[in-house]
């Protein structure tokens, strides 16, 4: 599936033939990387129902600092790595998510674990998937809008070349880092809020 996506998308907003196979090599890892959130996401978002939010954060801060840590060695080829230039950047994240997600699971397996994963559990309910949906949909929207934002400027930067591109993209990176503290309280706090909401003990 990510080899069918990451051709055209890379053709169609990418400035020159150049970047445009420097994207599909960097989606090759990193799109499967992005399925591997979900998993990621659902055992975290569960601990955080139940008060625990620091497994799921120990996993996530876990997969930025391997992230960091690897992208540089599988790049440049150092300590021994092999160089595999923009491709190593999207295999450092698919590896470091992995290796988070991994890790997420294996606590769940603790017998002291809280939670555990009962797959005889899995099978689809529709009418619990609605209930989730009408609460989720309205803030997807949000993201929603994003992504088309950021297609947009992308394509009305084509034009003008990669390193208006690359520009944008860094800015958007420092946006984002700027706005860490803040998401990271406001998870926190939904948690916690929501708990006290639902043992009817508002104060």
């Amino acid at each position: 599936l990510a080899r069918l996506i990451e051709q055209p998308f890379s053709r169609a907003f990418a400035a020159d033939a150049q970047t445009a196979a420097n994207t599909a090599d960097y989606l090759r890892w990193f799109i499967p990387s992005m399925a591997l959130q979900f998993p990621m996401m659902a055992m975290g978002s569960a601990l955080r129902g139940t008060g625990n939010m620091k497994p799921g954060t120990t996993a996530q801060v876990g997969s930025v600092l391997l992230n960091l840590a690897l992208a540089p060695l599988l790049i440049f080829g150092w300590l021994g790595f092999p160089r595999l230039g923009v491709e190593g950047a999207g295999l450092a994240t698919f590896v470091a998510v992995a290796a988070a997600t991994t890790g997420l699971w294996l606590y769940f397996l603790r017998p002291t674990t809280f939670l555990k994963l009962r797959p005889r559990e899995w099978p689809a309910r529709l009418a619990t998937w609605w209930r989730i949906l009408r609460i989720g949909l309205p803030p997807a929207v949000e993201f929603l809008l994003m992504f088309l934002y950021m297609m947009f400027v992308f394509g009305m930067l084509r034009p003008f070349g990669a390193a208006e591109q690359a520009a944008f993209g860094v800015g958007q990176r420092l946006l984002q880092f700027g706005m860490m503290p803040m998401i990271t309280l406001s998870f926190a706090s939904s948690a916690v809020a929501g708990q006290n909401y639902g043992a009817r003990l508002p104060q």
